[in-house]
């Protein structure tokens, strides 16, 4: 059995938002068009949403003389500090209006402990709370995961391992996990690792998109 899991396309995370990764609304079409594909080849079609609170502790405004990409240490670890962004019950949180939501069968939302940052759509950053994705695999029987979305350097990586971790096999389809910020010469190195730690690497148009 196997899911489609659309990652945190998310308002805030457009051009206009404080996190812009996703770069164009073609992106967006191409997702939608394995979207239309998804009742033929998945089993479950998830989204995952970031949902915070204003007094995220991850976020630079709420940590005094500190600015956006600062770290600190935040529960024995290092974390970098963001923009405020998908604020519960703001446009900023709701999925961009171009996404065809219609093809979703269920939506988790993360990050709503204002005490860890969680990129993961398994777990937060400290791996104290479980989000309900694995509860909700676990109970449609699915045994692989296939990740689109936003982005390769925000969370996919963390729910790529850690989707291994509790067991599924963990397929990301490259050419629908953009970057954000990670550097040009150190792209092709996150994909070769991811692969080497055991995740399937595809395109999308080895599922006929």
């Amino acid at each position: 059995m196997k899911c489609l899991l659309v990652h945190d396309i998310q308002n805030d995370f457009f051009a206009q938002g404080p996190i812009p990764a996703i770069k164009s609304l073609d992106f967006v079409d191409r997702v939608n068009q394995m979207l239309r594909l998804s009742g033929k080849k998945f089993d479950a079609v998830v989204g995952s949403q970031d949902y915070h609170k204003p007094q995220h502790h991850a976020f630079a405004s709420n940590n005094p003389g500190k600015k956006i990409e600062d770290k600190i240490e935040l529960h024995h670890d290092r974390q970098i500090l963001w923009a405020d962004h998908c604020i519960q019950n703001t446009p900023g949180a709701s999925f961009h209006p171009a996404l065809d939501v219609y093809y979703l069968s269920y939506v988790i939302k993360k990050g709503m402990n204002p005490m860890y940052d969680t990129g993961s759509a398994f777990f937060d950053k400290g791996k104290g709370e479980k989000t309900l994705l694995d509860e909700y695999l676990k109970f449609k029987s699915i045994k692989e995961v296939y990740v689109l979305g936003n982005a390769i350097d925000l969370g996919i990586t963390q729910t790529a391992l850690d989707g291994l971790e509790l067991g599924y096999k963990m397929t990301l389809i490259r050419d629908l996990c953009p970057t954000y910020k990670l550097p040009e010469d150190k792209v092709e190195f996150r994909w070769e690792d991811l692969k080497q730690k055991g995740v399937r690497v595809i395109t999308s148009d080895v599922l006929n998109v």
